[in-house]
């Protein structure tokens, strides 16, 4: 029996996915193609549970609410809002004209947030689906969009170079942060009180929500930054970029710690531990390196990978690490011992990976979008044999084990104890 078993290979007419939406509770996952639809997969039971197909064109933006609701907007300047377990359309929102970039939710459902290539960010009342407001400000095309946890504020980042600040029951704006070269991003919300804001530059900035005022500029990348992680409780930042270094921040005193140094190249992903204690990384040398937080030390490198590391995902429970890459391979690494405990190979590049729950993870690439389940769940105890068990972890001196095989997905077995 293989370890982690290939649960569906999620594909549509078009020839790649635009985007992709999870459900709050996991039983779902929706996958929106170049061709306009949209499929909303069964995640237990790897098949599709609906098609929708009433966007003319590409869906570029998609939402989950509260309530399990599904929403999408595309290209075609319409945001649509779907029952995600019929398929049936719930609301039709127009008064976009341009294409839908960015959409955002109040974590109580109260309302919603839409932008994209016209002047305005529409707010939206829930769930009646009626305007609420039109934020005016940008003036041109907003990229990106995020809001507050509580939901007291959105933020906004267009091409005029600047990020706004909205107070969203007022319908008023509260402060703008910039200009930055390009569009600045709203990156990151930690705990309603602080915003970090990345432009195409190679600066990162952290904002005080509260009072309006820059908090932090982050400097010291040589390229342009690709990756940030934060911390779960939001004390520290880390940031990762085109060059081989990763910075991080301390958040409440806004000076940096020790730089954290090993990758040969760029850095393009970085996810931080669910308890804050250690920080992985994955770059173009094709190692994901792990970090502990407190001492800035290298706890292990991971080998395996082929090529360029393009994502690393922690479960929720902190027990495993995905990676994925430029290789094809989506790699699971016990994050007790550092070491892989299983693989699987796909077409074409991997570019993104989620954890659904401890049990399954989806993941998206050239070739679609992949859900794979661990048979048995997550309590299964690996037992590959000793010539099988494939790359290993480097301790932090540098010193690899020798690595006599390779893991290949039909040949690592995982034993329960309740199961001969």
């Amino acid at each position: 029996m293989a370890a982690e078993k290939e649960q569906a290979v999620l594909s549509g007419r078009g020839d790649w996915v635009t985007a992709v939406a999870v459900a709050p509770d996991g039983s779902w996952l929706a996958a929106a193609s170049n061709d306009g639809t949209v499929s909303i997969w069964d995640v237990a039971a790897g098949r599709s549970r609906a098609k929708l197909t009433e966007h003319a064109i590409l869906v570029a933006a998609m939402a989950t609410l509260p309530d399990g609701s599904l929403v999408t907007g595309g290209l075609d300047s319409q945001i649509r809002i779907w029952d995600a377990a019929t398929g049936e359309q719930r609301l039709a929102l127009t008064g976009h004209s341009a294409a839908i970039a960015g959409i955002a939710a109040a974590a109580d459902g109260s309302w919603l947030a839409t932008a994209g290539g016209d002047p305005e960010v529409q707010i939206w009342d829930l769930p009646t689906g009626s305007k609420r407001t039109g934020l005016a400000g940008h003036g041109v095309w907003t990229a990106a969009v995020a809001a507050a946890p509580d939901g007291s504020w959105l933020a906004t980042g267009g091409y005029d170079g600047v990020v706004r600040l909205w107070d969203v029951p007022a319908g008023k704006e509260r402060a703008v942060f910039g200009a930055y070269r390009g569009a600045g991003r709203p990156a990151e919300v930690a705990q309603g009180s602080w915003l970090a804001i990345r432009g195409y530059d190679r600066m990162m900035d952290i904002w005080d929500v509260i009072t309006g005022k820059g908090q932090t500029v982050l400097q010291g990348h040589r390229a342009g930054t690709y990756a940030i992680a934060v911390s779960p409780d939001g004390t520290w930042l880390a940031v990762t970029g085109l060059d081989p270094v990763v910075h991080l921040w301390d958040i409440p005193t806004g000076k940096r710690r020790p730089v954290l140094t090993g990758h040969h190249t760029a850095v393009y992903a970085a996810a931080a531990a669910p308890d804050g204690s250690w920080l992985a990384t994955g770059g173009w040398d094709g190692t994901v390196r792990i970090w502990d937080v407190p001492t800035a030390r290298q706890r292990a490198v991971l080998t395996g990978h082929r090529g360029t590391v393009y994502t690393v995902a922690v479960a929720p429970d902190g027990r495993w690490l995905a990676s994925g890459g430029r290789d094809g391979t989506v790699r699971i690494w016990d994050t007790a011992r550092w070491q892989a405990r299983t693989l699987m190979r796909v077409d074409g590049q991997i570019f993104t990976c989620a954890w659904l729950g401890t049990d399954a993870i989806a993941c998206g690439g050239q070739a679609g979008l992949y859900v794979f389940d661990f048979l048995g769940g997550t309590d299964l105890q690996p037992a590959p044999p000793p010539d099988r068990q494939g790359p290993q972890a480097t301790n932090e001196t540098g010193v690899r084990p020798p690595e006599t095989g390779r893991a290949d997905p039909a040949s690592v077995t995982w034993h329960s104890p309740s199961q001969n």
